[in-house]
């Protein structure tokens, strides 16, 4: 089936990918469909095209929008601050035994208290997903 550069543009306006389309409904419902279909959305198409920001459906379902784009940042963000963090608790604890050696060594109230502290940041970490 040959179609005009305006019947394609047609189907475009309507489904992402005419030329596959057409191969599809040629195959279930044959070419009457085809013609229905494009005289169907014709006053709508022609109404649309000229309007400053048409799209195509192909891009209407590729589009973005602020709102869309500024949620994908922020999950990348957090999933990049997730990141750090699990690297940061992988990269920086000391050895068992430098934990044992500090606890054992603690003989005053106040290296007590700088032991305490230190665990007490680790479960705030986990508890609070954020180092501060």
């Amino acid at each position: 089936m040959k179609l005009s550069n305006e019947d394609r543009a047609i189907l475009a306006h309507v489904v992402p990918d005419p030329d596959v389309w057409v191969a599809h409904a040629l195959t279930k419902v044959g070419e009457k469909a085809v013609m229905l279909k494009i005289d169907k959305w014709r006053p709508d198409y022609l109404a649309a095209k000229n309007e400053p920001n048409y799209m195509t459906r192909a891009q209407r379902d590729a589009y973005k929008s602020p709102e869309q784009i500024a949620e994908e940042s922020a999950r990348q963000a957090a999933a990049l601050v997730a990141a750090a963090k699990a690297q940061s608790i992988t990269d920086n604890p000391p050895s068992w035994q430098a934990v044992s050696d500090a606890i054992d060594a603690a003989t005053t109230l106040a290296a007590c208290k700088v032991i305490i502290k230190k665990l007490a940041r680790v479960v705030y970490w986990l508890a609070k997903n954020q180092e501060r």
